[in-house]
């Protein structure tokens, strides 16, 4: 995962329908989709600990999901403008 992450960036993840990160070819794996809301770093180290993604479902409209660097989310679309801000 090279990429750097950013709020407003739209990422895609496979886990299981439990939620638990799978592989690609795994065959309970299920892809999804979000747009970031917030990542949230170490507070000793900074690193990447989790992301707050916004989600949408099929009846249940809009939710949140957690996802973990062990899910290796990576960027569909970038939120940011050209000049690297956010909108």
């Amino acid at each position: 995962m090279g990429e750097e992450i950013a709020v407003g960036d739209q990422i895609e993840w496979y886990s299981d329908i439990d939620g638990r990160p799978v592989e690609p070819d795994d065959p309970e794996a299920r892809t999804y989709t979000g747009i970031v809301d917030s990542v949230h770093r170490h507070r000793d180290d900074s690193r990447v600990v989790a992301y707050l993604v916004r989600c949408r479902g099929g009846v249940s409209g809009t939710y949140l999901s957690t996802v973990l660097p062990e899910h290796r989310p990576s960027v569909v679309d970038s939120g940011r403008q050209q000049d690297g801000s956010n909108e």
